[in-house]
């Protein structure tokens, strides 16, 4: 999935660049995962900043018994989120905090509704893993401070 600053650059020209290399961007899209019977739904929706988020959309054809896993830009869609539930929902956005400060964290506070508790980890919504992961980039000043950059990598088993 997309996020704002894939926006405030250029959206298209960087979906082009994915897809040269086979890397496919989910937008209010699902992709099945699985062998036979065994399956699960890897859900990828719009950046809510600047995209048009539509979980509908992006749930369409799956069956409420098909366990989805929840792919975001932006943790705050969690807010929005209404059943069926979903196993776990991925995110970023919060660049770890990027900036952050021993016994206090991130500096200044994180852009989300989360709050600074919940610029990245594993964390209990509702009785769903909610991972969110610091990501590669960075904005405002080129730097991270007690934040490092990361690429969470996830094993699903069936």
């Amino acid at each position: 999935v997309l996020g704002n600053h894939d926006y405030l650059d250029d959206a298209e020209t960087l979906r082009a660049m994915l897809a040269a290399f086979g890397v496919r961007i989910l937008k209010n899209e699902r992709v099945f995962l699985g062998k036979g019977n065994e399956q699960v739904a890897i859900v990828g929706v719009d950046d809510l900043w600047f995209g048009d988020v539509d979980l509908e959309l992006a749930r369409m054809g799956i069956s409420e018994e098909m366990p989805q896993i929840l792919l975001t830009h932006n943790p705050d869609l969690v807010f929005s989120l209404k059943p069926p539930p979903v196993a776990a929902i991925l995110a970023a956005h919060t660049h770890g905090g990027q900036i952050r400060l021993p016994f206090i964290g991130a500096v200044p506070e994180i852009p989300t509704s989360l709050g600074r508790r919940y610029a990245r980890g594993r964390f209990d919504w509702n009785g769903v893993p909610l991972l969110i992961t610091s990501g590669l980039g960075v904005t405002g000043p080129r730097a991270r401070l007690l934040a490092p950059p990361e690429v969470m990598i996830i094993d699903v088993y069936f």
